[in-house]
């Protein structure tokens, strides 16, 4: 593999032809990108189709300078406008570096994704990647059922499953760590390494094709990969402009629903003090741990007259008005606070005083007296919406 030339090479039986991109219907792809360049743009690509394989040398390994200029296609992987199908492992990242995906018009190249079809057979949740990962760290035997037919999602890990066999994946961080030189003076064991990646993606792609169609054996589910596999890559400053906004609307949409869950447990603490009774017979509330804390003598004589003080008002005020006729008059009476710093919640239901933030001292203004710890992963959420499947509370 010459690399004193930029462009893509076929290799047949006759040697190697140069050629302006793959002319196959279906091929097998992966990219190699010199990540201290810091523009990411592809360095090398192996492809492979039924009948050749082909490499991409990127037409500034050679001549540095052109990584300097302004993006543009001429740096990017022509892969033709004939209709094609193109594999490979986490392949939006490849796609991102194709010449024809920057093109105003849909192009006719079409991905799939055999990391995605990984997941959908075998692939694990954020729980099972974490133990799975630590048992892999320590040289662990996968002694649970479920870590003997899944994975994590890495081209090794999921190589491994699929097809028994071990990736050395070592030589890749010459593209991490070193610079355009470093991966010219290995060109070859670097393009080997690339090819081995595509032979490697091909053979878990033979493995993985037959569970993913018994699986999901509609048509539609895998015209949806495609289809999601095709949305328009951006070129301009637009797409920070958008980014921005999204990132902005979706912070505001955060805090509206925490507004909203905050509410909810007010509203539930509220109607335990007005109700209790009815409250610990819901089926929903019944489920939240309504213990309470006990207010623990102080030693500094200072401070349990002040606590005494607090305690003979709050009783005072209990007399007086012994139903609650809002959330702040619920808090006022259960959160018991000390003269130097205060304590954290002490008086109210386990379950609210997890919800509240905790203060250093009377003099942090960020504390705030609300439930805003709670959001839409918080344990207890679908108890405060009062959710149900098939009639059997959640």
């Amino acid at each position: 593999i010459n690399a004193e030339y930029g462009g893509w090479t076929r290799y047949d039986e006759q040697g190697p032809v140069s050629v302006p991109y793959p002319q196959c219907r279906g091929l097998v792809f992966d990219v190699e990108v010199c990540i201290q360049n810091g523009n990411n743009l592809p360095a090398l690509a192996v492809a492979i189709s039924p009948d050749f394989v082909y490499s991409w040398v990127s037409p500034a390994l050679d001549k540095p300078w052109l990584y300097n200029r302004s993006p543009s296609t001429e740096l990017l992987i022509p892969l033709g406008i004939e209709p094609k199908i193109v594999v490979g492992h986490h392949i939006m990242y490849d796609r991102a570096r194709i010449a024809e995906e920057y093109s105003e018009k849909r192009s006719n190249l079409r991905f799939l994704d055999t990391q995605s079809l990984h997941v959908c057979v075998s692939g694990l949740e954020n729980t099972q990647r974490g133990q799975w990962l630590g048992a892999n760290s320590r040289n662990e035997t996968l002694d649970k059922d479920w870590m003997k037919v899944g994975s994590p999602n890495s081209l090794a890990a999921v190589h491994k499953l699929y097809c028994g066999r071990d990736l050395d994946k070592s030589t890749r961080d010459v593209f991490v760590t070193g610079t355009h030189s470093d991966v010219q003076a290995q060109f070859q064991s670097l393009t080997a390494y690339c090819a081995g990646d595509v032979v490697a993606t091909y053979n878990v792609l033979k493995k993985v094709w037959g569970l993913y169609r018994e699986r999901f054996p509609s048509p539609v589910t895998l015209a949806g990969m495609f289809e999601m596999a095709s949305c328009y890559i951006p070129t301009n400053k637009n797409w920070q402009r958008y980014t921005s906004e999204s990132d902005s609307m979706f912070y505001t949409m955060q805090r509206e629903i925490q507004h909203v869950l905050s509410n909810l447990a007010d509203d539930a603490l509220l109607r335990y003090h007005l109700d209790r009774r009815k409250t610990e017979t819901d089926p929903w509330m019944a489920q939240l741990d309504w213990s309470t804390k006990k207010i623990l003598g102080v030693k500094d004589k200072k401070l349990s007259k002040k606590l005494q003080a607090e305690e003979d008002v709050r009783r005072k005020e209990e007399v007086e008005n012994p139903t609650p006729s809002s959330i702040s008059d619920v808090i006022n009476t259960v959160c018991i606070e000390a003269a130097e710093k205060p304590k954290h919640y002490l008086g109210a239901p386990e379950w609210y005083r997890a919800l509240c933030p905790k203060a250093s001292s009377y003099h942090d203004i960020s504390w705030t007296r609300s439930p805003s710890e709670i959001s839409l992963s918080t344990a207890i959420v679908p108890m405060l919406l009062k959710l149900a499947c098939h009639g059997y509370t959640l």
